[in-house]
């Protein structure tokens, strides 16, 4: 059989109903355009970072970061609290004193107060190490009988 601008064209006899079409033609329960917009979110959703466009991808990261760093922040937060249960002696084992440890935790909330711990003991270490040395100075001058400065 042919159409009426000369094309070949066969009609099957018992044709296949496509599911589709119902719902195409409005006999679904969701609308056409909600059916859309969720395939679109779901859609977007499922997409990896890197397809989500510089911008998008970029704000999410940014995101992560800061809430990865107040989670970490508030870990060591608890952590440093725990210090407190320490009596001197112990605190003075680890280079901290008890001082040191409130200091830490008066830091803003969302400051991470091992950071400053570290300072403080790594300060301490540091004048420590002076004074072992100038004391070592002044012990082997007066042995020699030399001036010290």
């Amino acid at each position: 059989m042919r159409d009426p601008h000369g094309v070949s064209v066969t009609l099957n006899a018992n044709p296949k109903p496509d599911p589709r079409a119902d719902f195409a033609a409005g006999a679904g329960v969701v609308s056409r355009s909600r059916k859309e917009r969720i395939m679109h979110m779901a859609e977007i959703a499922t997409r990896p970072l890197h397809r989500l466009g510089g911008g998008a991808a970029a704000v999410v990261r940014g995101a992560v970061s800061v809430v990865a760093s107040l989670v970490r922040s508030w870990r060591n937060r608890r952590v440093v609290g725990d210090l407190l249960e320490f009596d001197d002696r112990m605190l003075a084992d680890i280079g901290l004193m008890r001082g040191d440890v409130t200091a830490a935790l008066s830091s803003p909330t969302g400051t991470d107060p091992s950071t400053r711990l570290r300072i403080f003991a790594v300060e301490r270490r540091a004048g420590l190490r002076a004074q072992a040395i100038e004391r070592e100075a002044q012990r082997a001058a007066r042995l020699t009988g030399e001036a010290v400065e």
